[in-house]
């Protein structure tokens, strides 16, 4: 979905601007839902409302009531309600039936909230567009009760083949965190399927198989963790690298799962509930503050862009960004054109540090961001780009600590902040936070930790970020070096 370019000047609203500023105001067309939703415990809802010239605009909300919430979410703008109608009969397999607004309503919020208990967010876009074409979910509209999770109420994650495996270790991490071990169920590999749609089968003998492959994998991982936090702390360790020393290449699920619940515990079991409460407070402190959760990028970002690029402003920058990720040659190119087109602004200075600082040396970088820094001081990015450049080369461990102080603050110097803005700090931020701890193992542990704590409820596990991934892979390698065993034995 492209992102548009905030301004207070007068124009026409782009079709995301429309459907968050005045969807509301347009009278309910009709709603429908795939008639399996309730067997599945999957439902594509489908919500269209009706603009003055008679054509719609429609959003739907891929509903996970079992365990993950609103997947997926995409909409058409203004068009005409033939289309709409074609593309409700275009599978064959699936068939939608009218619904009242109010069911509609209930079948995506109840998906949300019952995800929301779990800590999983729905999708980015979902957030950010496609809820505004819902009404606001406020007492207004009447309670239905629609039943979530699995049979007996746990979570219930299923995989028809739709997430990939670094997907699949994230969901196993937040449900080992937030539902605890034996207190959600699961079953993988039921299908390969490109279209959610294929998911939408009453099959009452899979139903069985279902059930008894989840009570089995439940008591498999209640036992396991039962048992590890029965073991010594010596115990543990030699469980952690016993599962480390496998050479066995056909690493299955049950594997990975336990191999989380390993490394979790012992990395809590050497961090200490201490070090980890008072980082946790820190971590909270330094982050806790409000953003605007818009699908725009920042007004700040743009600074200086002439007026007759603001729809095409953010199109420019992302082609250019992805030039320079293709090379040198191709990088230096698309930044001459960027600059051409653009003039002298503080997105273009964004652009250049970006390549130079993976193709040109390390001090011409380096001075490109003083130079920056000295002109553009209101900019966000280059500020924090250049309060990171302080904190790791600063030799004066005084000084360091004054610059990382600096960082940390940096949030409170720039407010509103948008989702975007706080992406960039989170990365930044994450990078010294974890840095200070340095050569001391059990302190990066416990840093690990408090930060997974903290940021799970806020993040969105749909997106870009992977950060759950990413904090078992720290915690992992952080045990391994702890264990001094070589981390090639593990399979990333």
């Amino acid at each position: 979905m492209s992102k548009k370019i905030t301004t207070t000047q007068s124009q026409a609203l782009s079709p995301e601007n429309y459907i968050r500023k005045k969807s509301r105001n347009l009278p309910i067309y009709n709603c429908w839902v795939n008639t399996e939703w309730k067997e599945a415990g999957l439902g594509q809802v489908v919500v269209a409302r009706q603009h003055t010239n008679g054509n719609v605009t429609y959003c739907t909300y891929l509903s996970d009531l079992k365990c993950l919430g609103i997947k997926e979410t995409v909409y058409e703008f203004n068009i005409p309600p033939e289309k709409l109608e074609k593309h409700l009969t275009a599978f064959s397999d699936v068939g939608f039936v009218p619904i009242s607004y109010g069911l509609a309503h209930n079948i995506v919020y109840a998906a949300l909230e019952y995800a929301e208990k779990y800590g999983f967010q729905p999708h980015k876009d979902f957030t950010q567009t496609t809820r505004f074409l819902l009404e606001e979910d406020t007492d207004d509209i009447p309670l239905i009760d629609i039943p979530c999770g699995g049979k007996d109420g746990k979570p219930l994650y299923v995989n028809t083949g739709r997430e990939n495996p670094a997907r699949e270790k994230q969901i196993f991490a937040q449900l080992e965190k937030t539902a605890g071990s034996g207190n959600y169920n699961y079953l993988i590999g039921v299908g390969n399927h490109d279209n959610f749609e294929d998911d939408f089968e009453d099959d009452e003998e899979e139903d069985d198989d279902e059930e008894l492959y989840d009570t089995a994998a439940q008591a498999i991982f209640s036992t396991f963790r039962d048992e590890v936090l029965q073991m010594s702390k010596e115990e543990q360790k030699a469980c952690f690298l016993k599962f480390v020393d496998t050479d066995d290449k056909d690493k299955d699920l049950e594997y990975v799962s336990k191999l989380i619940i390993i490394t979790h515990l012992l990395a809590k079991e050497y961090a200490g509930d201490e070090a980890v409460e008072k980082y946790t407070d820190e971590v909270s402190h330094d982050l806790d503050y409000p953003t605007v959760a818009v699908d725009e990028l920042p007004n700040s970002f743009f600074a200086g862009v002439p007026p007759k690029l603001y729809e095409t402003i953010n199109d420019l920058f992302q082609d250019t960004v992805d030039e320079i990720d293709k090379g040198k040659k191709e990088g230096k190119k698309a930044v001459e054109a960027f600059r051409k087109e653009v003039g002298e602004a503080a997105i273009v200075a964004t652009v250049e540090l970006s390549y130079y600082s993976q193709h040109e040396a390390f001090k011409k970088c380096v001075q490109l961001l003083e130079e920056y820094h000295a002109k553009y001081p209101d900019n966000f990015f280059i500020t924090m780009s250049w309060n990171v450049h302080l904190c790791e080369t600063q030799d004066n461990v005084f000084q360091r600590n004054i610059n990382i102080k600096n960082l940390k603050t940096l949030l409170s110097k720039f407010q509103p902040i948008t989702d975007y803005e706080r992406k960039l700090f989170l990365s930044a931020y994450s990078t010294l936070f974890f840095y200070e701890a340095q050569s001391n193992l059990t302190d990066r542990l416990a840093r690990i930790l408090a930060f997974e704590d903290y940021l799970t409820p806020h993040i969105k596990i749909a997106d870009d970020s992977d950060w759950l991934s990413k904090f078992f892979q720290m915690e992992l390698e952080t045990l391994l070096e702890l264990f001094e065993v070589d981390d090639k034995k593990i399979t990333k």
